[in-house]
């Protein structure tokens, strides 16, 4: 006989452990069952000449105003479901960013680079030009503030590798 009063029960706790258990043991074989659906990301071979690149690609970039030197280095594979962030580009920026201008050529210093181009990152006074040369990735970054610049970086030296499937 079972009372209901404050939730009391009079059911021996072997049975109610036995429930408890195959309800998390038929909960968790569910979901081992279940698979997420898998999205397929197509990208178009004008974004791959621009921004995909092989293992041990390498770029250094150095600050016009502090001279401070940074690199971006390939250290693995792409591989698909993995989200691709390419310095100093962050993939989530996209909704905000538009194609500025195409230039044939884009001299840095004493280096010309064809195929160029330059994206325009804006949010909450906040900007980043990016300059993509074909080939090459990212050249050149312009980050302003309320329309004062604040930074430059200028490519100054890289070594990209083809990528592989």
């Amino acid at each position: 006989m079972k009372s209901r009063a404050a939730g009391i029960s009079n059911e021996p706790i072997e049975k109610k452990m036995f429930a408890l258990w195959t309800i998390l043991l038929l909960s968790g074989f569910l979901s081992a069952c279940w698979k997420p659906k898998e999205y397929k990301y197509l990208i178009d071979q004008e974004t791959k000449d621009y921004c995909l690149f092989g293992e041990s690609s390498y770029w250094i970039y150095q600050d016009s105003a502090t001279l401070n030197v940074d690199s971006v280095v390939i250290d693995k594979p792409f591989t698909s479901g993995e989200i691709l962030d390419i310095y100093p580009y962050n993939y989530h920026e996209t909704d905000n960013t538009i194609l500025l201008e195409k230039k044939d050529y884009y001299s840095i210093d004493e280096s010309t680079y064809s195929n160029v181009k330059i994206f325009k990152y804006s949010k909450n006074g906040f900007e980043k030009l990016f300059y993509w040369a074909k080939h090459v990735g990212i050249i050149r970054v312009e980050v302003y503030e309320n329309n004062a610049p604040i930074s430059v970086r200028n490519l100054v030296r890289y070594n990209v590798k083809p990528y592989k499937q």
